[in-house]
């Protein structure tokens, strides 16, 4: 069931960054930001419309309100030799409310639930290229 008042969520925003290598394309990274205007967003619910004796459980589409997102991401990879590449990559995101509807208007600059604002990841991959071991790899 959606509101009579439903409308579809539209974004718009910008993705900048810049990407690199060194030494022959062993080293490689990317450096990114993004902005992003969400509007419109909408979350599914589940509320009972009928009593506590007799439950009726439907799910609802409700406006969350508008939200600005912003963060930079960062990663890199370093290719040890023909057959171990280790990598890193970090990201950071801001996400608050800029409307949440009439419902709740003290949501306003408030950060949305749910979003981590740091994320991150390390790795190594084993891929022999030659051998009886050639095309398959192993990641940890």
């Amino acid at each position: 069931i959606a509101e009579s008042d439903y409308k579809s969520e539209v974004a718009d925003g910008w993705d900048y960054g810049f990407k690199g290598e060194f030494l022959d394309g062993r080293l490689t990274f990317t450096v990114s930001g993004f902005y992003a205007n969400r509007e419109n967003v909408r979350v599914s619910e589940v509320v009972n419309v009928g009593t506590d004796s007799s439950p009726d459980f439907r799910t609802i589409n409700r406006r969350d309100g508008d939200q600005l997102v912003r963060g930079a991401e960062f990663d890199a990879t370093w290719r040890v030799n023909d057959s171990i590449t280790t990598g890193v990559s970090y990201g950071h995101t801001n996400s608050i409310y800029t409307d949440f509807g009439s419902a709740n208007p003290q949501a306003k600059y408030r950060k949305v639930n749910n979003i981590s604002p740091h994320n991150g990841s390390t790795y190594v991959k084993w891929a022999p290229g030659s051998g009886r071991l050639k095309g398959f790899s192993a990641n940890l």
